[in-house]
């Protein structure tokens, strides 16, 4: 009884690992999960960065008039890149 028991587990087992097919749907499931995560942290992230971009500009045009001075978001911009670059990453495991 235990020995068809086992054979039964061992033939499901090996028609499971030939089912191509319903593998390559799982990791297109993964695939597809990992990618819609990190899309949304990326989003996170650019509003984030956004936000900063913003926070710069207000912050130099309250300091220095005229209220708004060309380019100021390009260098705020700048600035905040040149930081984001230079801080260590962590990477998605």
């Amino acid at each position: 009884m235990r020995t068809r028991r086992e054979l039964g587990e061992t033939v499901g087992a090996l028609a499971e690992k030939l089912d191509v097919k319903s593998q390559a749907r799982e990791q297109i499931n993964v695939t597809k999960d990992r990618i819609a995560e990190q899309s949304s942290e990326a989003r996170q992230h650019a509003a984030r960065f956004i936000g900063r971009v913003d926070r710069c500009r207000r912050s130099r045009r309250d300091r220095s008039p005229p209220p708004s001075q060309p380019g100021s978001s390009v260098r705020c911009f700048s600035r905040l890149l040149f930081e984001e670059r230079s801080s260590p990453v962590s990477k998605p495991s």
